[in-house]
């Protein structure tokens, strides 16, 4: 199955939420399967097709929050 990266549109106050999983699309987007779901969200422009963070975003990101963790665990 095909799948597109589409994040929230922040021009508009709606939360959208992913049929299968019935939780909301982070604020940042993520990767959903092509469905005639997503097309509608798309179309009705509450979501926006985005390109999805780089590889080196992506591992910074957990290294953060265990640098965060160890700090929280030091006091």
């Amino acid at each position: 199955m095909s799948k597109m990266y589409v994040k929230p549109n922040p021009e508009r106050a709606t939360v959208v939420r992913d049929p299968a999983t019935a939780r909301p699309l982070p604020a940042a987007g993520g990767w959903v399967a092509k469905s005639a779901y997503w097309n509608r969200r798309l179309r009705d422009q509450d979501v926006i097709a985005a390109k999805p963070p780089t590889a080196a975003k992506a591992q910074k990101e957990p290294g953060a929050t265990a640098r965060q963790n160890q700090k929280k665990g030091e006091q």
